[in-house]
């Protein structure tokens, strides 16, 4: 549905378009994240440390929700630049913590954000009015029932914003403040965090950047089991990651013989193919079996592809993400759930990253 309105956006453009894609990013994110929950509530879930750029993490958690505050909350995340912190964590954290806020209360959220160098923390503080009559006890085990009107309660959603906070390390807090008869809910949690390499004490970058970019004109080959995304890969993805149009290649195969000349072609550019897209499970239209997108990026290691191989999967939590990094073939993971920005972000300091290291 993402692909379908992108592709609608760039032919006929209407007023409406990016809010639908931001809900429907954010909804496809809000599912992979009912899989970490899982991991959480088991204890099977791992902390992972990725490099974040929290101004384009913010924009993504808050411009859908129509927040009158975002531009200042990105005006004060501007000296952050990149930290490592697990994102996921961070993500369901906030994420249900502002549907808690703007549901429970009078719409005015004020959101900050900042990051304690003593403590190695970002920190999450998120105030709202709240009716006098309120609940206060986030550690309960269940909710209240929802009534048709909403309950004047300030814990409601935030049991799994306290669940993530703990299962990434860190701790929170909530207390109300009486002022002039006004009651404000103050929720404050602090994840580990850490300064980037990318991103170093001191630095100050601009509104516009986002970290490492790609270099222009790349060739970049793509494969996966759906025409729309294929569509979606050749008409969207490729022109944001300035790949040259004219070398580049996405395939939709049919049968076994397809994707072996996939992976045929890949290896025979002169200069090699930059980066390799590849779709988890891909399930041919006239074939037996489920191609792997890992079993190919183990067959190009084993003749030497030395390029960016990217794994693009609707399957994305960590576990997920463990799996497909488990041979050392696959260089990044990417959710399909993820923006169009975030993703070409990741994929470029990914890129950027392999170049160092090479």
């Amino acid at each position: 549905m993402a692909t379908l309105v992108e592709l609608d956006k760039k032919e006929k453009p209407f007023g409406n378009q990016d809010r639908v894609l931001a809900q429907l990013y954010r909804t496809m994110r809000w599912c992979a994240s009912r899989q970490v929950l899982v991991e959480l509530t088991s204890g099977t879930y791992q902390t992972s440390f990725t490099v974040v750029n929290v101004q384009q993490f913010v924009r993504s958690s808050l411009e859908d929700k129509g927040c009158d505050y975002l531009s200042s909350v990105l005006d004060e995340t501007v000296g952050l630049g990149s930290l490592q912190f697990d994102e996921t964590m961070a993500w369901v954290v906030l994420e249900n913590a502002l549907s808690n806020a703007f549901v429970h209360g009078d719409g005015r959220v004020k959101l900050s954000v900042k990051f304690d160098v003593e403590t190695s923390t970002i920190c999450f503080i998120l105030k709202n009015h709240v009716p006098t009559k309120c609940e206060s006890n986030i550690s309960a085990s269940r909710p209240p029932l929802r009534s048709k009107k909403a309950p004047p309660s300030t814990h409601c959603g935030l049991q799994h914003a306290s669940l993530a906070c703990n299962g990434a390390g860190g701790t929170y807090t909530l207390e109300f403040i009486e002022d002039l008869g006004v009651r404000t809910a103050v929720f404050s949690v602090s994840l580990p965090a850490a300064m980037s390499k990318c991103s170093p004490a001191g630095r100050s970058p601009s509104h516009e950047d986002d970290g490492p970019q790609l270099p222009e004109k790349l060739t970049v080959y793509a494969i996966d089991d759906s025409r729309v995304i294929c569509k979606g890969i050749d008409r969207i993805l490729l022109k944001a990651l300035k790949a040259d149009r004219s070398t580049s290649v996405v395939c939709c195969p049919e049968n076994e013989s397809d994707v072996a000349f996939f992976i045929e072609q890949v290896l025979v550019p002169n200069p090699p193919v930059a980066l390799v897209l590849l779709d988890q499970n891909i399930e041919l239209e006239h074939g037996s079996q489920l191609v792997l997108g890992t079993s190919l990026a183990d067959e190009l290691r084993a003749q030497s592809y030395k390029g960016l191989l990217v794994i693009r999967s609707a399957n994305a939590a960590t576990s997920d993400d463990d799996e497909y990094l488990r041979s050392g073939s696959v260089d990044i993971c990417i959710g399909k759930h993820e923006s169009l920005q975030n993703s070409v972000g990741l994929i470029a300091r990914a890129y950027a990253a392999k170049k160092r290291n090479d």
